[in-house]
């Protein structure tokens, strides 16, 4: 029981409406939605309260704030996405919510504030739900304008051993040169030549960008999120090598994102929103990472 408490308060999205105290200091602000650093301190001695984190010295570690802040961070995020689509939480969202938790003794222990926090925030993830794929058209503006927008990414790459090498790779793809002899030339991954360069996942040629944050280098990620069709990426340094990344062509990517957008519509927006936004975090706190859809250590 403790361990779900812990995922649903920290994990899950804390989501209060901001309210803003004039002369405060902002933990973060995202577009028309902010957080006072006051506000955030709060939400960790509610937790504490409830023995969801410990303190030490009075003080919560940083992983532990950084979880707090980041989910906060996420639920305002879908407040604004449910505003774009026309949405909003509702009661009966709240009520669905509220009724599962009503039977478990763990939550209808905590004190009355953190139980309608909760409800209030599980409550925008069940709204999250109905928001809907964008209509074709949308979705190949959103995809040639910033691909990542769409919350998943359809990429081929060229590995190689040093800069200089990487940047010949850039040098003759902007010339020109078809992809598929460039990789065949250079790559030094292996079976890159057989499959083109070519990133795939279940769904085919696009891959979640949840996925690739969760599964690939942090780094490569971060050079991949502003690629676009029109352009390969500038070299970028890996664990591995020397990455070239390009944005496959629409007409390749758009039955493997009809695909994922079928599946889970909010979540995947949801996700390209986080990895595009400007999202300014409280030095003290760290910084917000769009390749790692996180809060990170400066």
């Amino acid at each position: 029981m403790r361990t779900h408490l812990r995922l649903a308060s920290i994990a899950a999205v804390l989501a209060v409406a901001a309210s803003g105290c004039a002369g405060q200091s902002n933990a973060y602000s995202l577009g028309d939605e902010s957080e006072t650093i006051d506000e955030v301190e709060a939400v960790v001695e509610q937790l504490a309260d409830a023995q969801q984190v410990e303190l030490s010295n009075g003080v919560a570690d940083g992983e532990t704030v950084r979880a707090v802040l980041g989910a906060m961070i996420r639920a305002s995020a879908i407040r604004e996405l449910l505003a774009a689509n026309g949405e909003s939480v509702t009661d009966d969202d709240r009520t669905v919510v509220a009724e599962q938790y009503s039977a478990d003794s763990g939550f209808t222990s905590l004190g009355q504030d953190l139980q309608d926090l909760l409800i209030e925030v599980n409550a925008a993830d069940v709204a999250l739900t109905r928001v809907p794929a964008p209509a074709a058209g949308d979705v190949e503006t959103m995809y040639s304008s910033n691909p990542s927008s769409l919350g998943a990414m359809c990429l081929r790459h060229v590995l190689v051993d040093d800069e200089a090498t990487a940047k010949t790779v850039v040098a003759e793809l902007k010339g020109g040169t078809d992809f598929a002899d460039v990789v065949a030339t250079w790559s030094t991954e292996p079976g890159a030549a057989e499959r083109g360069g070519a990133l795939e996942g279940p769904d085919g040629a696009c891959i979640r960008l949840a996925d690739y944050q969760s599964q690939f280098d942090a780094d490569f990620v971060a050079g991949a999120l502003g690629v676009t069709p029109a352009a390969p990426s500038d070299p970028v340094k890996t664990q591995f090598g020397w990455h070239v990344i390009v944005a496959r062509p629409y007409d390749e990517a758009a039955g493997s994102l009809a695909a994922l957008l079928k599946q889970a519509p909010g979540e995947l927006l949801l996700g390209g929103y986080l990895a595009t936004a400007r999202v300014d975090v409280a030095s003290r706190y760290g910084r917000w990472s769009n390749a790692q859809g996180a809060v990170v250590p400066l």
